[in-house]
């Protein structure tokens, strides 16, 4: 089996990098400002919270850039494996011990005693990237069959359960949200969308006010 190879650099669209770097720079000064005394009091310096925010951004740069140099048909055939790696993720923030527990919620996934990250995050991520795979690789049957929209919709439905076993409302909607945009783009038949956001809402409604 061949391994990953990786593309040259590609020129990224300019409208859409200024803007990322505005947001980007605008995150830093609220960062640095809302922390500055916080971190002069309790931690090494006053720019405490502005270098710790600054290194996971560049990683975050990064990581941007190497997503960036990989074939998009090597994410299309990742695809069911984030799938299962974003479901995996939201099974084990549920495991004692590996998750943390803040105001009743079981959002943060802790290792070593460390919190590491808010599972429901990356959890989306993978999760559209899956969907936006399976669009690409299964889009005739999407569009022309039930099957089509229901064999990712269950993928979804998973994601939802476990994700309204931490408590998350928010993201769960927000994930069934895009799940439907990104399936309706991809052209699935308006009727089951229609039906199932309709179940979806009741279901969510129901759950909220008990």
């Amino acid at each position: 089996m061949s391994g990953i190879v990786l593309r040259p650099f590609p020129l990224p669209d300019r409208v859409l990098l200024t803007a990322s770097g505005v947001l980007l720079a605008i995150g830093l000064v609220m960062v640095t400002s809302a922390s500055i005394t916080l971190a002069e009091r309790s931690y090494s310096g006053p720019l405490y919270f502005f270098q710790r925010h600054l290194v996971v951004m560049l990683a975050g740069l990064a990581g941007a850039g190497l997503l960036l140099m990989l074939p998009t048909w090597r994410l299309e055939r990742l695809g069911p494996w984030l799938a299962g790696l974003s479901l995996l993720l939201l099974a084990l923030v549920l495991v004692p011990g590996f998750g943390q527990t803040v105001n009743g919620s079981t959002r943060w996934l802790r290792v070593a005693g460390v919190s590491v990250m808010q599972v429901s995050e990356p959890a989306r991520l993978l999760l559209l990237v899956y969907l936006a795979s399976y669009v690409a690789r299964h889009g005739e049957q999407l569009r022309s069959s039930t099957v089509g929209f229901a064999r990712p919709m269950v993928v979804i439905a998973v994601a939802s359960l476990l994700l309204m076993r931490q408590p998350d409302f928010g993201a769960t909607v927000l994930l069934g949200v895009i799940a439907l945009a990104v399936l309706f783009a991809g052209g699935s038949r308006w009727r089951e969308g229609l039906g199932l956001g309709v179940l979806a809402g009741a279901a969510l409604a129901a759950l909220a006010i008990a």
